[in-house]
């Protein structure tokens, strides 16, 4: 039997080969052209990946996104840093009130002083924007990100999305679900976590790990941290974890040693700080009371971060913020400055489940004003501070409203804290292009919504 050898498949080949050519080059010039074109004209967005990521079209040579690359305005998301990218995630669009229908993810160069925007990508599938906002996404949803970068997302359900390729999974968990609050997420190891949710119902709290090591998601660990790896004096069904604006709020870091929950109590104006030793695995007690007095503006949340690795001590910030929806106008603070706590932990281990030494200061930020449902980020020696609402009496927890968006709060929904002189920046001119509403709506491939349906339904 002799070998094949057709001439005519043979020139078929060559004429495929040569349509995918001229199909690639048609995509590279499009994308070459959108760089080009003049100031204010519109381009269409151009597919980066079939699996749900858009990237943003160009405006002008500089390679500026089109305005409203920034995802604003937007309240109640998941924020999380990997390789140098902030990932914005789900979230409501203040706007319509309605769950934003796109996240975003912002790239940054460390290194050009944020004086060129951000890369910006939509991802599509986060959420579905045809309903409007339910209760559950009226709470913030906790989030983590792997060091492989696999982000979870915690809300009634619990899902994952696959950074490199916008790809949205269901992940079957024990917590998430309409009775049961994540109040708190934190990395004490890259790709292992400690979470604490709270029942909506009973208020009874419960501790949990989870083992993210393999990257088969099937294959995460779940464990119970058990009630009696607590201290004496420690009784977490005890535990005051305030679930409504008029209540307060919670919050989790963790830093080298240890992992402190923050329990913020609006209507008895403190905030307690509980302390978990992250190599025995256990809870050791309150760390600090700290009493809000007239002289310090009172919020019903806080985000505190990590912002200092150092050999005896860790640094821990503490910013001031609202919920979204706000609490009631009664608790409003006719403060015009406000300041960050500062937090020295010691990173020596604890001995017999004593608890570490702390100490406290405050840093004055003039130009700062909390807002209602935004959300603080470490991003190379910056804080990112990104979205919210302006909080006023008539954004009350009972009326739902919060101000519609004006240009005058456009350098305030995107700031830079740096790290380094503990201060913010000045708003780079970029934020203000990007911010502005979008011409089209940003979409996403029918791959990408139809893999995210089954996870946020």
């Amino acid at each position: 039997m002799r070998p094949f050898s057709s001439k005519a498949p043979e020139m078929k080949r060559v004429k495929t080969q040569e349509r995918r050519c001229l199909w690639h080059k048609a995509v590279w010039m499009a994308i070459v052209l959108s760089a080009w074109l003049p100031s204010g004209s519109t381009a269409l967005p151009v597919w980066s990946n079939p699996l749900g990521i858009v990237r943003a079209a160009l405006s002008n040579a500089d390679a500026t996104p089109t305005p409203g690359a920034l995802g604003l305005p937007r309240v109640n998301h998941c924020a999380v840093a990997f390789n140098n990218t902030l990932y914005i995630l789900q979230g409501i669009d203040v706007a319509t009130g309605r769950a934003a229908n796109a996240s975003v993810s912002l790239m940054f160069n460390p290194n050009d002083n944020l004086q060129n925007a951000p890369a910006a990508n939509w991802i599509g599938g986060a959420s579905n924007a045809s309903n409007a906002a339910s209760n559950a996404a009226l709470n913030a949803p906790a989030c983590l990100v792997t060091s492989y970068g696999v982000a979870t997302v915690f809300s009634t359900t619990v899902s994952t999305l696959a950074l490199v390729n916008g790809t949205w999974n269901a992940l079957q968990s024990p917590v998430g679900s309409n009775t049961t609050r994540i109040v708190g997420t934190a990395a004490l190891t890259s790709d292992q976590f400690l979470i604490v949710a709270a029942d909506t119902t009973s208020g009874k709290v419960s501790t949990w790990l989870l083992d993210a090591s393999s990257s088969d998601e099937t294959q995460w660990a779940w464990t119970t941290v058990s009630p009696s790896k607590t201290a004496v004096n420690l009784n977490l069904d005890a535990w005051f974890v305030p679930l409504q604006p008029d209540q307060g709020s919670n919050a989790l870091v963790a830093l080298s040693s240890y992992t402190l929950f923050f329990s913020v109590d609006i209507q008895h104006q403190k905030t307690t700080i509980f302390c978990f030793d992250n190599s025995r695995q256990r809870w050791l007690g309150e760390l600090l009371n700290v009493n809000m007095t007239s002289s310090v503006a009172i919020t019903n949340a806080v985000q505190p971060q990590w912002i200092q690795a150092g050999a005896d001590n860790d640094t821990v910030v503490v910013i001031p913020s609202w919920t979204y929806p706000a609490p009631s106008s009664s608790y409003f603070s006719s403060s015009s400055s406000f300041s960050f706590y500062m937090l020295n932990i010691s990173t020596q281990p604890a001995k017999d489940g004593n608890l570490p030494t702390v100490g406290l200061w405050t840093v004055q930020q003039p130009s700062f004003q909390p807002v209602s449902g935004g959300s603080v980020t470490p991003l190379y020696r910056w804080l990112l501070f990104y979205g919210g609402a302006p909080v006023s009496a008539s954004s009350t927890h009972k009326k739902r409203a919060v101000p519609p968006p004006s240009s005058s709060s456009t350098s305030t929904s995107f700031q830079f804290w740096s790290i380094d002189t503990q201060q913010f920046l000045a708003t780079p001119s970029w934020v203000t292009t990007m911010t502005n509403p979008p011409n089209v709506a940003p979409s996403s491939p029918a791959t990408a919504s139809s893999a995210a349906s089954s996870a946020f339904s």
